[in-house]
């Protein structure tokens, strides 16, 4: 969780322009490196550590097609995330999910 938590943070960082010391004070260090612009407040964004309910796709059998999980970071522009699975502590990508309140049995 740590290691997403600072991928996270590096990743928001280098969004924004660096003011002093930097190659451009209007470029952000992401739109120079990856061509990449500031986020889209369009698509679907969620918040590290938020709490989420992770859809797989269905198989036609009686397997779980949810899981219960903590959100990382952006995965791509695509609206897709990395999650921690709740049940299995595995990291976890997805572009589906539901965000669901925290409860006290959660914590």
């Amino acid at each position: 969780m740590t290691k997403g938590l600072a991928k996270k943070v590096k990743s928001m960082l280098n969004q924004f322009p660096v003011r002093n010391g930097g190659v451009s004070s209007t470029i952000s260090p992401t739109e120079i490196v990856e061509g990449k612009r500031k986020p889209d407040m369009g698509i679907k964004r969620i918040n590290f550590g938020q709490y989420v309910e992770i859809h797989d796709s269905t198989d036609n059998t009686t397997s779980e097609r949810s899981k219960v999980a903590i959100a990382m970071y952006a995965t791509n522009d695509r609206e897709g995330y990395a999650f921690i699975c709740l049940d299995t502590g595995r990291s976890r990508h997805s572009n589906n999910w539901s965000v669901k309140p925290v409860t006290p049995e959660i914590v």
